[in-house]
């Protein structure tokens, strides 16, 4: 499975919601994959969330502005998550609590924030 670095973080949080009804079984399906330890590649662009966005124009289209933040907070991620190139979803879990303080600082102005801290 193929996954940016935000989204080893920001996966944690998933309760459900997403962009669109297909959105939202993709991600059901990732997370199954994931918690039977399916092991994750982390990639720089569109990966197997990515796929099923509304926003895909083979990079975030969601605005102008949008691919530069998400490359920015993927490298973020991987930087705090101190991953590579391939890691578990195990891994990535006894990590993430760990980095959250850091990590606030994307969440500011994420569409997603109630979710995570509702």
């Amino acid at each position: 499975m193929k996954l940016r670095g935000h989204h080893l973080i920001c996966l944690q949080f998933f309760r459900g919601e997403g962009y669109s009804g297909e959105f939202v079984e993709n991600v059901k399906k990732i997370m199954e994959r994931l918690e039977s330890g399916e092991t994750v590649e982390v990639v720089a662009g569109v990966d197997d969330i990515c796929v099923a966005c509304p926003y895909n124009r083979g990079y975030c289209g969601k605005d102008e502005t949008s691919e530069e933040r998400v490359r920015e907070m993927d490298k973020a991620a991987v930087r705090l998550l101190g991953v590579s190139e391939k890691t578990t979803w195990r891994e990535v879990a006894e990590r993430v609590e760990k980095v959250l303080n850091e990590w606030r600082v994307f969440c500011e102005d994420c569409d997603w924030k109630e979710v995570c801290y509702g």
